[in-house]
């Protein structure tokens, strides 16, 4: 079925001429976790080294779609309190069965500073490449096109909340691997979330991100998670008219010097735009926090989470 599937993709996909389709990166569930390949500005604002790994897996006839990306950071000329810099990088894949397939490779770089005694803002940017391959089959032949990709965002945030924006997609490339373009269009995402102490185990952190792109209806994610004891995390994304995203995971294992996060959703088909598709998501993540101490008390911590 899946082979039959694919089939038919390669098949639309040769068969248009002089066509050209939008194309914006596939949003996760678990969105608050996947920030470092969404706004490159808010890398390393937690954490001296963060590692995060993603994949995302539709079921039924359809898993054979999947996207997953690896990500990592790390803080530097971080000696002076609360200033330092941020280099990373970042890579991304989607594939539709084995005949197309779509990478973005990144660098990051980020710049973070203290505003006031609870305040700081981070801005930063990524570049590199988008490839995009559709391989040979017995409908079509083998083709493919890299073009240049780069994002700019910015970070404000403090030890309770955070707020960003991000510009992606910038360069408005384009790239036809066989007939048809695929055009890689701007569009900005706005985020942000709160964490409240309920008492001294357990924490409620609603969060945010809305992708605004010109020509397309908005997308708009609600999700709230709950911690208990900085350990256990579960909660709820709601994806406005597509689906709801229940999630659970663990969060602060210790690992060496620093911690480990694993986090797993499953995306339900809910409202007027909604697909009959099912997903999967596992996120894992490897975070190391600075080790020069301040004189702040810091009650809570995203983590990403």
């Amino acid at each position: 079925m899946k082979y039959f599937l694919s089939l038919v993709l390669i098949f639309y996909y040769v068969s248009a001429i002089s066509q050209e389709v939008p194309y914006t990166p596939v949003q996760f569930g678990q969105f608050f976790n996947t920030y470092s390949i969404i706004n490159p500005a808010s890398c390393g604002f937690r954490d001296k080294l963060e590692l995060f790994s993603a994949r995302q897996q539709h079921s039924g006839a359809w898993k054979h779609i999947t996207t997953t990306f690896v990500s990592g950071s790390v803080r530097f000329n971080d000696k002076k309190p609360n200033k330092f810099q941020v280099a990373g990088f970042a890579f991304v894949t989607d594939n539709e069965g084995q005949y197309l397939k779509r990478s973005r490779a990144y660098f990051t770089y980020g710049w973070h500073t203290r505003l006031s005694k609870k305040l700081s803002l981070g801005a930063g940017a990524s570049a590199g490449f988008f490839s995009y391959r559709v391989s040979s089959s017995n409908a079509s032949v083998s083709g493919s096109a890299t073009n240049i990709d780069a994002s700019l965002g910015i970070w404000l945030y403090s030890t309770t909340y955070y707020i960003g924006v991000a510009g992606n997609q910038i360069p408005n490339s384009e790239l036809t691997p066989l007939r048809e373009t695929t055009a890689l269009i701007r569009h900005t995402n706005a985020m942000g979330g709160y964490t409240f102490t309920a008492s001294e185990t357990f924490t409620i952190t609603p969060q945010f991100i809305i992708r605004y792109t010109e020509g397309l209806p908005l997308d708009i994610d609600l999700a709230t998670t709950g911690t208990v004891n900085n350990i256990v995390v579960a909660g709820i994304n709601y994806r406005y008219h597509k689906s709801v995203v229940p999630m659970v995971g663990f969060q602060d294992i210790k690992i060496g010097k620093g911690t480990g996060k694993i986090m797993f959703s499953y995306s339900v088909p809910a409202g007027k735009t909604a697909v009959n598709i099912r997903t999967y998501e596992l996120v894992l993540a490897y975070q190391v926090k600075p080790a020069r101490k301040t004189k702040e008390k810091t009650k809570v911590t995203f983590s990403h989470q």
